[in-house]
Formats: C-alpha cells, structure tokens, sequence
C-alpha cells in the first residue's frame, strides 16, 4: 500500500513538475513578447519624440522668419501712412479753413473772404481763389468753409495776418458779435491728433506744412 500511494505521489509531483514548467515557459514566452512590445512602443515614442523636437525646431525658426516680416511690413506700413499723411496735407498747402461763418441762404462767400483780407491788410480779388466752399463737420447747422488759393504765398500772408487778429462776425457784414477762426485746413488725421492733444489741455504749434504737428505743454516754454 504505501509502495502505490509513494508511486501515485511520485507520478503527480511529476505531473505538477511538467505543468509548472510549461506554465513558466508560456509565462516567460508572454512576458518576452510583452517586453519586445514594449520596447517596440518606447522606439516608436522615441522617434515620434524626436519629430516633434525637429517640427519644433522649424516651427521656432519659421515664427522668428514670420515675425521679422511683420515687424517689416509694420515699419513699411508706418512709412507709407507718414507719407500719406505728408501728401494729403501737401494738397492742402494752399488751403485754409474758416471756422465760425454764420450760415445764409443767399451767401457769397467769396465776397465774405475778400473781406476778411481786408480786415486782416491782405488785398484780395476774385482770381486770388481756386475755390470757395462750405464743408460738412460734426455740426450740421455750423458749416466750416474752406478757401483753396490759386497761389500758397498769398495763402500763407492772409493765414498768419489772420491768425493775429481778434476776428468777429460783424468785421465781415454779419449781425452778430460772435467771434470767427482762420486756420489750416488740416487733414482728418492730423485733425484727430489735434482734437486729442486739445482734450489734454496742450497748447498746439502746428506745423503741416512739413504733414506733422508740434505740440508742448501748457506753461512749457
């Protein structure tokens, strides 16, 4: 009896022995592929690591590429509207603005600059003008008028006679002792950088005969 049962004992030790052997060898074959797998995963991380480090790396130097044109253009941008605004006022070197003039059905408006020029000891006729017009502004009731001279010398003389005189409606024949302002006709954007410096209480010396305006601040001398 205890010969079979030491024999049984011996056949299933063997038993166990050939299952755990094939059980590690199939644990060990799936770890293997696991671990091929793995590695597999990890070169493929790598590389695709490594793309991404290369597309950077372009990425970075197209940006830098990029942005030194557009810092380019912004310069060349920044040029040109200097330039535009140095022509848009050039057209309006023989210009000046009259801001003020009561408005009347029946005007003349010519006849009313002659005789600001007389006000002022500028002498005018009526081949002194190219044109003689009213112009839109914020107010609708409240027209400027804008004078365009046939010849910028006699322009500037009536400009800076005028400038130094206390002008009124009535000088010029109108019912009322308002007064009334002759300046340069400015373009819309140096209007604009005008109308900000005045909201900031600055005292404006303007200068547009070069397409720019001076300004300093009030008490500054």
């Amino acid at each position: 009896m205890a010969k079979e049962i030491r024999a049984l004992f011996e056949e299933l030790k063997c038993k166990l022995r050939a299952e755990f052997k094939g059980f590690k060898e199939a644990l060990e074959r799936d770890f293997r592929n696991e671990l091929r797998e793995i590695k597999s995963s990890v070169a493929s991380l790598n590389t695709d690591c490594e793309e991404v480090k290369a597309e950077n790396v372009k990425l970075k130097a197209t940006n830098a590429m990029l942005e030194a044109t557009c810092a380019d253009l912004a310069q060349k941008v920044k040029e040109h509207e200097s330039r535009l605004l140095h022509l848009e006022q050039y057209s309006r070197n023989a210009n000046v603005e009259l801001k003020g003039i009561p408005y009347n059905a029946t005007e003349n408006l010519i006849d009313t600059v002659i005789k600001i020029g007389e006000k002022v000891g500028v002498p005018l006729e009526e081949a002194d003008f190219e044109s003689v017009h009213r112009v839109p502004t914020s107010n609708l009731t409240k027209k400027n008028v804008v004078v365009q001279f046939a010849r910028r010398q006699k322009r500037d003389c009536f400009l800076e006679n005028a400038r130094t005189a206390r002008l009124k409606c009535s000088d010029v024949g109108f019912d009322s002792e308002e007064p009334f302002f002759v300046n340069e006709h400015l373009c819309p954007e140096l209007k604009r950088l005008l109308g900000q410096a005045t909201a900031r209480n600055w005292l404006h010396e303007t200068s547009t005969r070069s397409g720019y305006c001076t300004k300093r601040e009030t008490g500054w001398k």
